[in-house]
């Protein structure tokens, strides 16, 4: 099951990368439960390119939490 908080997240996801020339999907557990699948969703996982990550890294620069 998709929580709210995955799916408001992924919302905020696909606004800032909707209309770059950026190659990304979402795979992993949130991927297959968006086809259809009953699963539980516990994070988002995001597959793309070398360059395509540098570009969201740079878009999503503000959220980067590091830990100690």
């Amino acid at each position: 099951m998709i929580g709210r908080e995955h799916l408001n997240v992924l919302r905020k996801i696909y606004s800032r990368l909707q209309g770059r020339q950026l190659n990304w999907v979402i795979t992993g557990s949130l991927g297959m439960a968006l086809q259809g699948m009953e699963l539980n969703v516990h994070d988002i996982d995001i597959q793309t390119y070398r360059q395509s990550a540098y570009e969201i890294e740079k878009l999503f620069a503000e959220n980067v939490v590091t830990l100690p």
